[in-house]
């Protein structure tokens, strides 16, 4: 038998993530210098990481013999005290990119619908079709999220809506008190996942603990690749109820 005949229908189904080329495979194919490149493609921070970051980064290279503590204690309790968030709400993740993959993993799976937007971050379509999920992909007139068409696509099979604001590729924002409206007016059995990978960038934020407060199930993913220049590090989070 051929590996293909082996792998579940699903892989076979999968879109590609197309991620910007290297700056080094562009000089190898076009015979340029690296310092004429200006590589756009995946949305990183030219500036590079804060000193600070840097210097971190030296010190942790004399203990690379060892396994990091797994739990990320000194990061998660940075976190907690920076969003004033209980540090079991917080989970740590190889990019926020991994959070939609085990959201899709736990909630997911044959016969649970999720929901994106038509033009959303590819990473949601992949994840959820690995777990054995069917997508539902709603229109995004002007390449903006459609709110009320994503609530007139959830069913009783639905599981998990995912939101990118700002999004990833399109650029388009909705307002926070949108997202906010929509959040509350899912149904109970509905997870909503909010990336806010770009938070950094917008003047106001979701108020995500008064909505979980208040009983909605929201898991705000976010990272440390874009604002804070550590792309190459993959080091992402979430703020959920505990």
């Amino acid at each position: 038998m051929q590996y293909s005949e082996l792998t579940r229908p699903a892989v076979k189904t999968l879109p590609v993530y197309q991620p910007g080329k290297p700056i080094e495979l562009i000089c190898r194919e076009f015979g340029m210098r690296p310092e004429s490149v200006v590589k756009l493609a995946s949305n990183e921070n030219p500036l590079g990481p804060p000193d600070g970051a840097r210097e971190a980064m030296r010190e942790a290279v004399d203990s690379m013999e060892f396994y990091p503590d797994n739990s990320g204690h000194a990061l998660v309790q940075a976190l907690a005290r920076k969003f004033d968030w209980a540090p079991e709400g917080i989970t740590l993740a190889a990019g926020s990119n991994e959070i939609f993959y085990l959201l899709c993993d736990v909630f997911g799976g044959p016969g649970v619908e999720v929901v994106v937007g038509e033009y959303g971050f590819i990473s949601y379509r992949i994840a959820a079709i690995l777990s054995g999920a069917t997508v539902v992909a709603t229109a995004m007139p002007g390449l903006v999220h459609d709110l009320d068409a994503m609530l007139g696509a959830i069913t009783e099979h639905t599981r998990l809506v995912f939101l990118p604001n700002p999004n990833n590729p399109t650029g388009t924002a909705l307002p926070v008190a949108e997202v906010e409206a929509f959040a509350r007016a899912l149904p109970d059995h509905v997870v909503f996942c909010y990336d806010e990978a770009y938070a950094e960038y917008e003047e106001a934020a979701l108020d995500v603990a008064g909505l979980i407060k208040d009983g909605v199930k929201v898991i705000a993913t976010r990272t440390f690749s874009k604002i804070y220049a550590l792309a190459g590090l993959r080091i992402g989070y979430s703020l959920s109820n505990p």
